[in-house]
């Protein structure tokens, strides 16, 4: 079985990719792909994060696995890379959780980036009110 393809040299073919509104064709954002070689997944007990409920609206709990006698900074990123909260604790536990307080946060998208011993660790966070 022969196939046939348009594709004169696939050495010079590439991938874009965009967001489009349907109603009005405007293009809202675009890229080029690139390839990707080779993954490397840290699948390290110590890096593990969880937000519940999420989405929320007032309070959102994050549990830490792995992070026993280790000092945590906790940072919420909106989606224009300003910190609007930051806090250090520290996790005395090898599960441990703290309760954030986001009802003075707007709606939308943040991201909850938890840094300790040179690891970062990044969840999404939505608040719907």
């Amino acid at each position: 079985m022969q196939i046939n393809h348009t594709v004169e040299d696939f050495d010079e073919l590439g991938v874009i990719v965009w967001i489009q509104d349907d109603a009005t064709k405007e293009i809202l954002q675009s890229t080029t792909a690139s390839l990707v070689t080779s993954v490397i997944e840290n699948n390290s007990p110590a890096s593990k994060l969880m937000i519940f409920p999420n989405p929320t609206s007032d309070l959102a709990t994050l549990a830490f696995e792995g992070y026993k006698d280790s000092d945590i900074e906790i940072n919420i990123v909106n989606l224009l890379g300003e910190v609007v909260f930051s806090k250090k604790i520290n996790s005395s536990a090898y599960l441990d959780y703290y309760n954030l307080d986001v009802s003075l946060l707007s709606n939308g998208i943040y991201n909850v980036v938890a840094k300790s011993n040179g690891k970062i660790t990044t969840k999404k966070l939505q608040i719907l009110k």
